[in-house]
């Protein structure tokens, strides 16, 4: 296993582990990134970096009462 780096410890997400997270692709973070969409990112050294507590904020804020529902 792996030893968490400095911000890992500090609740940041690196991009496969955000993937997993989110249960999407790390192409499709990428895709969302050109596109301004999907949660809140860190770019660090050349590095992406998300933070839990912003997943879980996207997360929270893709609830919709229906189908029909228009994003905000």
């Amino acid at each position: 296993m792996k030893k968490p780096t400095s911000l890992e410890q500090r609740g940041y997400l690196c991009e496969g582990d955000t993937a997993s997270f989110v249960g999407a692709k790390a192409s499709t973070l990428r895709a969302w990134r050109v596109k301004g969409r999907g949660p809140r990112y860190y770019k660090i050294g050349g590095k992406i970096f998300y933070r839990e507590a912003d997943l879980e904020a996207w997360i929270e804020a893709q609830v919709r009462g229906s189908t029909s529902e228009v994003a905000a």
